[in-house]
């Protein structure tokens, strides 16, 4: 997903939409789209989704395949091309004003929410403060250090903390603290942080380990580098709707 910066939500992913969605949005209404994730994010209505030829890409769509074409043909790329090519007056709408929108018509139906909203969380417009709770925690307890040092980031300590939106509340997440009682300290210290914080939805994530995987395409020319598949140990909640400590 690509990155722009709204005048409201700040540092946020976008989707491409069709003329008839953007319509839609500009007026404060959600309806039943089709989504793809290809190359990009798209939110299309209907028959913008069938008429361009993008209902064939379903089975190549998902989070991953929108940076890591090395599964991709030539062919499947040239034919997505021609497709998106297709899709004329599209336009770029942020995910949160997306999903505002979205709750918003959910509750004017009379519907339940569609997903977990976190209208109390730090966006990016917050980054200052969001960075000042990573630095907090990093002062306050000792990390091992991360891997991805190792390619060329600066980050050191194996504790990240990212800003939060209207789908998901500021993460908190921490690898190879395994043990439970310093798990907790650093949920204490977390929540100790945010005691006079107005916007104080946050999730603390305990991760064993960090994968990171890289890849590259010969034929297309591209490169890049991910998290691979790692396993979360244990999630809490922190002033959210969703209160209990999960443990996996």
């Amino acid at each position: 997903m690509g990155i722009m910066v709204c005048p409201k939500h700040g540092r946020s992913g976008f989707f491409e939409v069709c003329t008839h969605v953007a319509n839609d949005l500009d007026q404060g209404q959600y309806g039943e789209y089709e989504s793809l994730s290809l190359m990009g994010s798209y939110v299309l209505c209907r028959g913008c989704y069938t008429t361009t030829g993008f209902d064939n890409f379903l089975q190549y769509s998902g989070p991953s395949s929108i940076n890591d074409l090395s599964k991709l043909t030539d062919a499947i790329i040239g034919d997505f091309e021609t497709a998106y090519e297709k899709l004329e007056g599209r336009r770029v709408y942020c995910v949160e004003c997306v999903a505002a929108i979205q709750v918003a018509q959910a509750r004017k139906d009379g519907k339940t929410d569609p997903f977990p909203v976190y209208e109390k969380t730090m966006t990016s417009h917050e980054q200052e403060r969001v960075q000042a709770l990573e630095n907090y925690l990093i002062s306050r307890f000792e990390f091992k250090n991360s891997i991805v040092g190792e390619y060329g980031n600066k980050h050191r300590a194996a504790a990240f903390v990212t800003a939060g939106g209207y789908r998901l509340p500021v993460t908190v997440k921490i690898y190879y603290v395994h043990d439970r009682a310093e798990q907790d300290i650093i949920v204490a210290l977390t929540s100790s942080f945010l005691k006079d914080v107005e916007l104080n939805q946050v999730k603390v994530e305990f991760w064993e380990a960090e994968i990171w995987n890289t890849w590259s395409n010969p034929k297309t020319g591209t490169s890049g580098a991910s998290r691979g598949k790692e396993i979360m140990l244990r999630e809490v909640y922190l002033n959210c709707a969703v209160k209990e400590t999960r443990f996996y």
